[in-house]
């Protein structure tokens, strides 16, 4: 919430409540530039995210950011025994993080 929020101010932002309503949204709106995904969700988390989005599509279809209180190591280790493609995944953001990096990153 504190994400859209700030991003608002210079985005137009569609939020999901969970990867399963973002795979719907990704589907719905095909110009979606960036996502942050946060690895754990309700319904769907971020790994079973990417692994329905990388079934669905060849390419990335947008900026994948991965926002989670678990370390980046762990996230790609876990992505990786899954055979996720991290290549997906345009950069991580372990919590708490400043959005004004962010906003600089992207």
């Amino acid at each position: 919430m504190m994400m859209k929020l700030y991003l608002d101010k210079s985005f137009d932002v569609l939020e999901a409540e969970n990867g399963s309503a973002g795979i719907d949204a990704l589907t719905m709106h095909g110009d979606v530039s960036v996502v942050f995904l946060d690895l754990n969700m309700p319904k769907m988390d971020g790994y079973d995210f990417l692994e329905s989005l990388q079934a669905k599509h060849t390419q990335k279809p947008a900026d994948i950011y991965i926002t989670s209180c678990s370390p980046r190591a762990e996230f790609y280790g876990n992505a990786t025994s899954r055979g996720l493609n991290t290549d997906w995944v345009t950069g991580y953001y372990e919590k708490p993080f400043l959005m004004e990096r962010v906003l600089q990153e992207i």
